[in-house]
C-alpha cells in the first residue's frame, strides 16, 4: 500500500497530494461506487470529495464507520450547492452533512462557485470554522478577481481553491497568484475533459515511456510537483492503484515545461 504526499495548508492542517471524487449517485450504481473507494482505500487513498446534491453520504458513512481506517486518518472534502448559499441555508447544509455522516466534523467545505449570494455562504462557513465543526474552509472555480472580491469582506481567507488544471490549461498565473496569497491550489480534471487525446499524446507517452510510466500518471506527476493536489475520478481499480504510484520517479525542468508546451504547439486549446 503507498501513503500519499501530503500539502500543508494556511492553518497548518493537511491535506493528502492525491484524492478521489466521487460521481453523482445518477452516474453509477451504488455497488460500483462501493467498489471504487475499497479499491482507493486499499490502495493508500484517504481523501474523498464530494458535492452536497451528489447524495454520497450513505456510502461515506460506511467509510467513516465500517471500515478499519480511523476517522482521523481520513479527509472528507465537500463542495456546498449554488442554492445554498444564503447564511441560514449552507449553515442548514452542513448541519444536515455532519448528521447523514454521524461525524463531528468535515475536513473541508468548499464555495462551488463564485456566484449569487456566495459571500454569505462564506459568512457561514466561517463561523462553523471557528465552532469546529470544518477543519479546512476554501472555495472551487474562483479565479483571481472572485478571491480578491471575496477577500474584502472575509475574515477568514480561503485555504484552498479547486479548479480545473492539466497539461492544456496549465493556469500558471492563477495557481501564481494563489501561491502569492498562501492559498493550495487543488486540480479537478487534471485528465482533461475526458478526451483521449491528451492520454494518448505522442509527447507525452514518449516521456512516460523513459520513466516506465503511464502517460496517467506523467501527468499527476507534473502537477504534484508545482505543489498542486490533485483529484482523480475513476472507478477502474487498475488506474485507481497505479495513480499513487509516482513517487519513484521525478521530472526533470525541462519536462516539466515541455509537457503544456507541446499541447500548445498543435493550437490545441488552453
Amino acid at each position: 500500500m503507498k501513503t500519499a504526499l501530503q500539502f500543508e495548508v494556511a492553518n497548518g492542517r493537511m491535506i493528502p497530494a492525491m484524492g478521489i471524487t466521487l460521481p453523482p449517485f445518477q452516474q453509477s450504481e451504488e455497488k460500483e461506487r462501493a467498489s471504487a473507494i475499497e479499491s482507493a482505500l486499499g490502495s493508500g487513498y484517504r481523501l474523498f470529495e464530494t458535492t452536497t446534491i451528489h447524495k454520497n453520504e450513505k456510502l461515506l458513512n460506511k467509510l467513516l464507520h465500517h471500515t478499519d481506517v480511523k476517522r482521523e486518518d481520513l479527509f472528507l472534502m465537500y463542495k456546498l450547492w449554488n442554492t445554498d448559499y444564503r447564511y441560514e441555508d449552507a449553515q442548514k447544509s452542513v448541519e444536515e452533512t455532519l448528521e447523514r455522516l454521524e461525524t463531528d466534523y468535515i475536513d473541508a467545505f468548499l464555495i462551488n462557485w463564485p456566484v449569487g449570494q456566495y459571500k454569505e455562504a462564506w459568512k457561514a462557513l466561517e463561523d462553523l470554522y471557528d465552532a469546529g465543526k470544518i477543519r479546512i474552509i476554501g472555495v472551487s472555480n474562483f479565479q483571481e478577481k472572485h478571491l480578491k472580491e471575496l477577500m474584502k469582506d472575509a475574515r477568514i481567507k480561503p485555504m484552498v481553491n479547486q479548479i480545473e488544471i492539466h497539461p492544456e490549461m496549465p493556469q500558471y498565473s492563477l495557481v501564481r497568484y494563489l501561491k502569492q496569497e498562501g492559498i493550495l491550489p487543488i486540480a479537478r480534471g487534471p485528465l482533461g475533459r475526458g478526451s483521449q487525446h491528451l492520454i494518448n499524446d505522442p509527447d507525452l507517452r514518449m516521456i512516460a515511456e523513459h520513466y516506465q510510466k503511464t502517460t496517467i500518471q506523467v501527468i499527476y506527476k507534473w502537477l504534484i510537483q508545482r505543489e498542486i493536489s490533485v483529484l482523480t475520478q475513476s472507478e477502474n481499480s487498475k488506474r485507481i492503484q497505479e495513480s499513487l504510484h509516482i513517487d519513484d520517479f521525478i521530472l526533470t525542468k525541462k519536462e516539466m515545461e515541455a509537457i503544456p508546451y507541446v499541447l500548445k504547439k498543435r493550437n490545441r486549446p488552453y
